[in-house]
């Protein structure tokens, strides 16, 4: 039986392809959060959305492919990937574990930059209040959340929130 393989390189290609781009978005909303670049960070943010979007996209194609070839094989609908890849002919498998590979490196490379990325702007955002703090320690209050997170806020008069973190 000949298995269609190569239906599933070009999802897997496509998903690497942006999560690649991801990673980038990523570090360059660091550079801008370290260079003190609002208006830069939150325009970034926006183009990660954006970005994200387009790699649940590819990850639905990928996930499509990856069901037809278990379809074809007669394998369960939900089985992983790693378990079809023994049905593929011999010279495409090393292929198909490198894309895989990669597209799992980068999604764990992408998750620690948010991660760092979400430390950077709380640290920031903790900084600005201990400044308006000291600046003027009145127009300053800070309150928890239903969910437990901090907000800060201005005085009454002033009704809306200034941060949270």
């Amino acid at each position: 039986m000949k298995i269609d393989w190569e239906s599933l390189v070009q999802p897997l290609r496509d998903e690497l392809q942006e999560h690649g781009a991801l990673l980038n978005l990523f570090e360059e909303q660091q550079a801008a959060i370290l260079r003190r670049e609002p208006d830069l960070v939150l325009s970034v943010a926006d183009a990660i959305a954006r970005q994200a979007d387009l790699i649940r996209e590819c990850q639905k194609r990928r996930k499509e492919a990856v069901h037809a070839i278990a379809a074809e094989v007669g394998s369960p609908n939900e089985a992983p990937l790693s378990e079809l890849i023994r049905h593929f002919p011999p010279a495409a498998c090393p292929m198909l574990e490198a894309l895989i590979s990669e597209v799992s490196r980068l999604v764990r490379q992408t998750r620690r930059r948010a991660q760092q990325n979400q430390m950077l702007l709380a640290r920031t955002i903790e900084v600005s209040q201990q400044i308006l703090q000291r600046i003027s320690p009145s127009t300053v209050t800070k309150t928890y959340s239903a969910k437990g997170q901090v907000e800060i806020g201005a005085p009454a008069a002033e009704s809306r929130c200034v941060a949270r973190s």
